[in-house]
Protein backbone atom coordinates (compact mmCIF):
# COMPACT_ATOMS: atom_id res chain seq x y z
CA UNK A 1 0.00 0.00 0.00
CA UNK A 2 1.11 3.68 -0.92
CA UNK A 3 0.82 6.27 1.42
CA UNK A 4 -0.14 8.83 -1.85
CA UNK A 5 -2.09 7.48 -4.55
CA UNK A 6 -3.84 9.63 -6.93
CA UNK A 7 -7.69 9.03 -6.14
CA UNK A 8 -7.10 7.06 -3.11
CA UNK A 9 -5.19 8.13 0.92
CA UNK A 10 -3.75 5.36 1.40
CA UNK A 11 -4.08 5.39 5.18
CA UNK A 12 -7.24 5.86 4.97
CA UNK A 13 -7.13 2.51 2.85
CA UNK A 14 -5.04 0.85 5.40
CA UNK A 15 -8.09 1.33 7.91
CA UNK A 16 -10.60 0.40 6.13
CA UNK A 17 -8.78 -3.05 4.67
CA UNK A 18 -7.77 -3.59 8.38
CA UNK A 19 -11.30 -2.75 10.06
CA UNK A 20 -13.08 -4.70 7.68
CA UNK A 21 -10.92 -7.89 6.84
CA UNK A 22 -9.55 -8.37 10.54
CA UNK A 23 -6.89 -11.22 9.70
CA UNK A 24 -5.69 -8.95 6.31
CA UNK A 25 -2.36 -7.42 7.41
CA UNK A 26 -1.20 -4.59 5.01
CA UNK A 27 2.44 -3.30 4.12
CA UNK A 28 3.23 0.24 3.27
CA UNK A 29 5.73 0.61 0.96
CA UNK A 30 5.79 4.63 0.46
CA UNK A 31 8.08 7.62 -0.10
CA UNK A 32 6.80 9.25 3.16
CA UNK A 33 9.37 8.83 5.60
CA UNK A 34 8.40 11.08 8.39
CA UNK A 35 7.73 10.12 12.01
CA UNK A 36 4.49 11.25 11.81
CA UNK A 37 3.07 9.68 8.98
CA UNK A 38 4.67 6.30 9.86
CA UNK A 39 2.67 6.79 13.05
CA UNK A 40 -0.29 7.35 11.17
CA UNK A 41 0.17 4.62 8.68
CA UNK A 42 0.91 2.30 12.08
CA UNK A 43 -2.45 3.18 13.82
CA UNK A 44 -4.76 2.85 11.09
CA UNK A 45 -3.65 -1.06 11.21
CA UNK A 46 -0.07 -1.23 9.17
CA UNK A 47 1.64 -4.37 10.10
CA UNK A 48 5.11 -2.37 8.50
CA UNK A 49 6.27 0.59 7.05
CA UNK A 50 8.83 0.25 4.56
CA UNK A 51 10.63 3.03 2.29
CA UNK A 52 10.16 2.59 -1.52
CA UNK A 53 14.27 2.88 -1.87
CA UNK A 54 14.93 -0.48 0.57
CA UNK A 55 16.03 -3.10 -1.18
CA UNK A 56 13.96 -5.66 -2.64
CA UNK A 57 15.44 -8.48 -0.87
CA UNK A 58 14.07 -6.19 2.66
CA UNK A 59 10.50 -5.66 0.87
CA UNK A 60 10.52 -9.56 0.28
CA UNK A 61 11.85 -10.42 3.82
CA UNK A 62 9.52 -8.36 5.99
CA UNK A 63 6.51 -9.59 3.59
CA UNK A 64 7.13 -13.10 4.11
CA UNK A 65 7.53 -12.15 8.21
CA UNK A 66 4.09 -9.96 8.49
CA UNK A 67 2.67 -13.19 6.47
CA UNK A 68 3.86 -16.05 8.92
CA UNK A 69 2.79 -13.56 12.25
CA UNK A 70 -0.01 -15.38 14.34
CA UNK A 71 -3.32 -13.70 15.09
CA UNK A 72 -1.88 -12.42 18.66
CA UNK A 73 0.92 -10.43 17.18
CA UNK A 74 -1.83 -8.49 15.52
CA UNK A 75 -3.69 -7.84 18.59
CA UNK A 76 -0.17 -6.80 20.41
CA UNK A 77 0.25 -4.44 16.72
CA UNK A 78 -2.90 -2.88 17.59
CA UNK A 79 -2.27 -2.41 21.64
CA UNK A 80 0.97 -0.54 21.24
CA UNK A 81 -0.36 2.49 19.72
CA UNK A 82 -2.57 3.30 22.58
CA UNK A 83 0.07 2.25 25.06
CA UNK A 84 2.92 4.74 23.18
CA UNK A 85 0.19 7.66 23.84
CA UNK A 86 -0.51 6.82 26.83
CA UNK A 87 2.97 7.26 27.97
CA UNK A 88 3.63 10.52 26.33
Amino acid sequence: MDVSMPRVDGILATREITDTLERTRVVVLSGHQDLETVCRARAAGAAAYLSKGCPVDEVLSVVREVADWPSDRLELLEWLPAAAAVAH
